[in-house]
C-alpha cells in the first residue's frame, strides 16, 4: 500500500497499491477499496483523497481510471 501527502498541499492525500498485474474490473475493485478504506483511516479525516493503482502488467483501457503501468514510468523518466 501507498499513502503520500502532499508537500505543497497537505490536505491532500495519495493512497494507493502496487499490483504485479490487474485488469480493468480488477483495478476498479482495488480502487473501490481503497477509497473506503482511506474514508475509514482517522488519520485521513478531513483530507481529500486521490487513490491510485500501479501495476507491472495491466490488461484493459485505462480510460477513466487512475492506473499507472510500468510504460507510464518509464516514458515519465525519459
Amino acid at each position: 500500500d501507498i499513502v503520500a501527502e502532499s508537500e505543497a498541499t497537505p490536505n491532500h492525500v495519495l493512497v494507493g497499491e502496487a499490483k504485479l498485474g490487474c485488469s480493468r474490473g480488477e483495478a476498479r475493485a482495488i480502487l473501490d477499496d481503497l477509497t473506503r478504506k482511506a474514508a475509514a483511516c482517522p488519520a485521513l479525516v478531513g483530507k481529500k483523497i486521490t487513490a491510485a493503482v500501479w501495476a507491472l502488467r495491466y490488461r484493459g483501457r485505462k480510460t477513466g481510471l487512475p492506473v499507472v503501468t510500468a510504460e507510464d514510468t518509464v516514458q515519465a523518466a525519459r
